[in-house]
């Protein structure tokens, strides 16, 4: 039932990509990484003190909330001033082996997006050739 409830930020991303001034997409994002907030209560990871399949089945969306932090300006980053809990969170993951060994960064996440809403997706973005 949680992931149910974090995955409600895939969704919502996406529709930024493709309309970043409605403020009601802008408003579910941030209900969105509230409820993450919550959700985190005084845990490193939404399983407890071990990530676990909640976890690594919301870090996806994690990871490209970076690209949604450069597409706002900042305004939509989940940093320690808005959500401590999350940023927290954020680097337990990004120190996690498995997850750096996959991990991209918010700038290619930014550079796919940015094309992905012009309808011409890079989708061998950053493979080595």
């Amino acid at each position: 039932m949680l992931l149910e409830r974090l995955s409600k930020i895939g969704m919502a991303c996406y529709q930024y990509y493709h309309t970043q001034k409605d403020p009601a997409i802008v408003k579910t994002i941030e209900e969105c990484l509230e409820f993450f907030e919550q959700s985190l209560k005084n845990k490193e990871y939404f399983a407890g003190k071990e990530p676990g399949w909640v976890d690594y089945m919301i870090w996806p969306w994690m990871e490209r909330m970076s690209a949604i932090a450069i597409l706002s300006e900042g305004k939509l980053a989940v940093n320690n001033g808005k959500c401590p809990k999350l940023a927290q969170y954020y680097s337990h993951m990004v120190n996690r082996p498995e997850v750096r060994k996959v991990m991209q960064s918010g700038e290619m996440h930014y550079e796919f997006f940015k094309d992905y809403v012009k309808g011409n997706p890079p989708f061998d973005l950053g493979l080595d050739d």
